[in-house]
C-alpha cells in the first residue's frame, strides 16, 4: 500500500468478502490502514476472519459519501481480531449506512497514535452515518483515547452485547458529534479511565442523545 492508501483496498466495489486473511507490520503511517473500503458507491461489504496486527496504521478503515445524497450501503465487520496497532480499530469517515458488527476482538489500540477501538469521523461533511449495529465485540485497551468515539453526524446507532476492558485514556463512549437514537444497552463495563472521564461521556451540545 502507499501512504494514506492500503494493504487491501477496496474502491466504489460490491459484493465482495475478505475472508481470513492476516495482516502483519504494516508500516504506512497512522491514516493509511491494513483493509480499506473506500467512495460513495460501494455496498455489501464483508470482512470476516481477518487478523490485523502490530500496525503503525488503523486496522479496517471505511470511507462513504462527503456531499448529501446518494451514499454507500451495507458493510459487515465479523469474527476479525485487530491488537497492537497505534492507528483506530475500526475508523469510519462521511456518509454511509447499514454497518454491522460482530465478535470482533479489539485490543491494545492506538498505543503511539492515539486511536480508538470504533472511530465515527466526519463532522466537516453534510453527510450522515446512520444504521450501525455492533453486538457482541470485545474491546479492550485503548491506552490515548476511548473504546468508541462518536463525531459526526450519527442516527439510529446500537451497541450491544459488547464488553469493554482494560485500561482507556478518555472515555468507554466519547459522544463528540451529533446525535439521535442512539443505544447502548447489555454492555459489560471492566474499564479503568485514565482521566477524569468516565465509562459514557456526552462532550457536546450539538444534538440530541
Amino acid at each position: 500500500g502507499s501512504p494514506n492508501s492500503g494493504v487491501f483496498s477496496i474502491i466504489n466495489k460490491s459484493w465482495i468478502i475478505v475472508n481470513g486473511l492476516d495482516f502483519e507490520g504494516c508500516n504506512q503511517p497512522f491514516y493509511s490502514r491494513s483493509i480499506g473500503v473506500t467512495g460513495s458507491s460501494w455496498g455489501s461489504v464483508t470482512i470476516r476472519n481477518c487478523i490485523i496486527a502490530n500496525s503503525l496504521s488503523s486496522g479496517i478503515f471505511i470511507q462513504g459519501a462527503y456531499d448529501l445524497g446518494a451514499k454507500p450501503s451495507g458493510i459487515t465487520i465479523t469474527n476479525n481480531t485487530i491488537h497492537d496497532i497505534n492507528g483506530h480499530g475500526v475508523f469510519t469517515r462521511y456518509g454511509m449506512s447499514g454497518l454491522r458488527s460482530g465478535g470482533n476482538v479489539m485490543d491494545n489500540i492506538g498505543v503511539v497514535g492515539g486511536g480508538d477501538c470504533y472511530g465515527f469521523f466526519g463532522n466537516d461533511s453534510p453527510s450522515t452515518q446512520e444504521d450501525f449495529i455492533i453486538d457482541g465485540d470485545s474491546l479492550g485497551s485503548c491506552p490515548i483515547k476511548s473504546h468508541v468515539i462518536m463525531d459526526d453526524q450519527m442516527f439510529n446507532i446500537t451497541f450491544r452485547n459488547t464488553k469493554f476492558r482494560g485500561t482507556n485514556g478518555f472515555a468507554g463512549f466519547d459522544f463528540s458529534g451529533t446525535g439521535t437514537n442512539i443505544y447502548i444497552y447489555n454492555n459489560e463495563f471492566s474499564v479503568k479511565v485514565a482521566n477524569f472521564r468516565s465509562p459514557l461521556t456526552w462532550n457536546t451540545d450539538k444534538g440530541n442523545q
